[in-house]
């Protein structure tokens, strides 16, 4: 839509010369309609335009501002910053409660068996502060090709019964890795 606007501006700002020569021409031959047209092209290029830019202008401006906004909520929240990096998912029953050594017993068979170089607890089970609904997020140094992810992820999912939040730590620079390491909790590895 917006494309189309300014297309359609930068038309009319280019026919605007040749309408207002006609407009000079004309006043003398009496062709009105020539010269209603051109008079009101002149208005709209006269106050429409500058007004569309300035709206223009403006939700450029809040997009920015938006934008600004969001980073500085994610840097309050070191997990919001790696929401695109993780894998989600969740079965049907949400309610089961574990112990970090409950955790650590069910996975630790999953993480041999798909050879996972260690496994941190993050969020709330790692602080202690987990509830019936609470998800386990699990940080996974491992050199798992997408498919593989895939399928130890649905079998942490299978084997919890809970939402599984996986983060993979290739996917981190050093300096998000120590900040997550200040509130984890290895279980593997």
């Amino acid at each position: 839509m917006k494309k189309h606007l300014i297309f359609i501006l930068l038309f009319i700002a280019c026919l605007y010369p040749s309408i207002a020569m006609a407009h000079y021409q004309v006043t003398s031959g009496g062709e009105v309609l020539l010269l209603v047209l051109s008079y009101l092209l002149e208005l709209f290029l006269r106050y429409c335009v500058p007004v569309l830019v300035v709206i223009l202008l403006l939700v450029f401006i809040i997009k920015i501002t938006k934008r600004s906004i969001r980073a500085k909520e994610n840097d309050l929240n070191p997990m919001t910053q790696f929401q695109g990096l993780m894998i989600h998912g969740s079965p049907s029953d949400l309610s089961k409660d574990y112990t970090i050594s409950e955790i650590r017993s069910l996975l630790e068979p999953i993480f041999s068996k798909y050879k996972i170089f260690s496994a941190e607890l993050l969020g709330d089970y790692a602080t202690g502060q987990a509830t019936s609904d609470s998800s386990v997020d699990i940080l996974v140094d491992c050199a798992l090709d997408a498919k593989a992810i895939h399928d130890f992820h649905l079998e942490i999912i299978a084997s919890l019964g809970k939402t599984v939040n996986l983060l993979d730590a290739r996917m981190l620079d050093v300096d998000l890795r120590s900040k997550l390491k200040t509130h984890s909790f290895q279980i593997y590895g």
